[in-house]
């Protein structure tokens, strides 16, 4: 019980760093996975710990009740096994407390960086004129790309302030062990199917660029840059790339109007190896 309770002590203090942070103070938090890692290991501990008082306790528990003669030194014992039954119940909660408080802080900084990392990931892979498919063959090791080289990845990324630490928790976040082929095309690739006929454009600005060709109902969009809020004409704009009679397409397209109407909606593509 000592043994379990100083665990349970321990989650609390691991998690305290984080505990208080919110907003622009837990953006700058500077380890955030490594608290996450330490507060579950303890956790952990403190599960195994808490079995086992729990095993004990049952045993001594069934020990006293089938003992014939029941007397002050069995009430006793009765009212030290609730003591002790309330003790490990409070253990169990803070550490888990701990935990799901770390969870959640770690949770929503994944959750504000996702979007944009993936964006990042696309853009990097324009500059370098790889695909998709490409880049993810330049970085993985077998068949999956390492967590250390996947949280370099997006430590580079221009733009974006990422750790090595916010890596960890978004490869986590991804895929355990590793970011498989599958999962980072997923992860990274968006496609939009053309729902309303819109135009392709050279250029973001609706003011400022020239029609390149019309996208009509039912063509898929791979997304090269964006989502991007145009906030100027209030509509949200994608750069993408069309395959329409073996010609290829790039340009600027729009998601959604000003007045709400969507022109694309996402989908699913699933391509052959």
């Amino acid at each position: 019980m000592e043994a379990l309770e100083a665990a349970a002590k321990a989650a609390e203090e691991a998690a305290a760093a984080m505990v208080s942070l919110a907003g622009e103070e837990l953006e700058a938090f500077a380890s955030p996975a490594t608290v996450l890692e330490n507060v579950e290991k303890i956790n952990a501990v403190v599960t195994t710990k808490a079995a086992k008082v729990r095993d004990a306790l049952k045993e001594q528990q069934t020990a006293v009740a089938e003992l014939k003669a029941q007397t002050g030194g069995t009430a006793e014992a009765k009212k030290q096994f609730a003591i002790i039954s309330q003790k490990l119940n409070e253990c169990i909660s803070k550490a888990s407390k701990a935990n799901n408080t770390v969870k959640a802080k770690c949770a929503s900084l994944v959750k504000a960086k996702l979007d944009p990392a993936a964006e990042g990931i696309r853009k990097h892979a324009q500059k370098k004129k790889l695909s998709p498919e490409e880049l993810f063959k330049s970085l993985k090791s077998g068949d999956k790309i390492p967590e250390k080289a996947f949280c370099k990845l997006l430590a580079s990324l221009e733009g974006l302030s990422l750790t090595l630490e916010h890596g960890k928790l978004i490869c986590q976040k991804l895929e355990a062990d590793g970011i498989s082929k599958a999962t980072f095309i997923k992860y990274v690739v968006i496609y939009y199917k053309v729902v309303k006929a819109i135009v392709f454009t050279d250029a973001l600005d609706l003011t400022k660029c020239k029609t390149v060709r019309r996208g009509d109902v039912g063509e898929i969009i791979e997304v090269l840059e964006g989502p991007v809020r145009d906030e100027a004409n209030d509509m949200t704009r994608v750069r993408g790339s069309s395959t329409v009679d073996g010609k290829v397409t790039e340009g600027w397209v729009t998601v959604s109007g000003s007045k709400g109407t969507a022109f694309l909606e996402k989908t699913v593509v699933n391509k052959k190896e």
